[in-house]
């Protein structure tokens, strides 16, 4: 409803998938769940596409038929698996990402002519107020992990969401 600040949890079993609806009437799904594959089920196609057959009916259920910004947190296949369909699906204005996010999933948005952005600032937000509080400006990761997860802070009024993707406790403790 305009007027309020929404969360909703998206069950997509491993990972997460969160859709956010900002009082403005502004949307953003935050990760798109996925299979997370070891060792030789890699080689294998996952049967169920997140992103195709949970998130998608879920926000056309809603009236969804445009998101205007998707957040990789990182790149890890359960965070990551469904957003592509979300890209084809419903063609959000941006792709927001974290430290070291999916090549194949910032492809994907450039050659859909998809901006994608690395946020680092403090913004106001269709009525909210969004705050980036991690990846910290000086991180460097060697490669992909938990910790490159782009944390957002979204508030509006006296109520906070804290969105932490899969951040770990070393950098849990320097934000603090």
């Amino acid at each position: 409803a305009r007027g309020m600040l929404e969360l909703t949890a998206i069950d997509v079993g491993q990972g997460d998938s969160l859709l956010v609806a900002f009082p403005g009437g502004a949307t953003m799904m935050i990760d798109g769940g996925g299979v997370l594959q070891y060792g030789a089920e890699r080689r294998r196609q996952p049967r169920l596409d997140t992103g195709e057959d949970v998130i998608s009916p879920y926000l056309w259920s809603r009236g969804i038929r445009r998101l205007d910004i998707v957040v990789a947190t990182h790149a890890h296949e359960d965070h990551t698996g469904g957003l592509f369909a979300l890209l084809e699906n419903f063609r959000p204005r941006e792709l927001w990402v974290g430290a070291n996010p999916s090549a194949a999933l910032v492809a994907k948005a450039v050659a859909m002519k998809i901006p994608v952005i690395a946020p680092r600032d403090t913004l106001d937000y269709s009525g909210a107020r969004i705050e980036v509080v991690s990846p910290p400006e000086d991180y460097h990761a060697a490669r992909a992990g938990n910790n490159d997860s782009l944390v957002l802070r979204i508030a509006y009024g006296r109520h906070a969401f804290l969105l932490t993707g899969d951040l770990e406790s070393a950098i849990e403790r320097r934000l603090l």
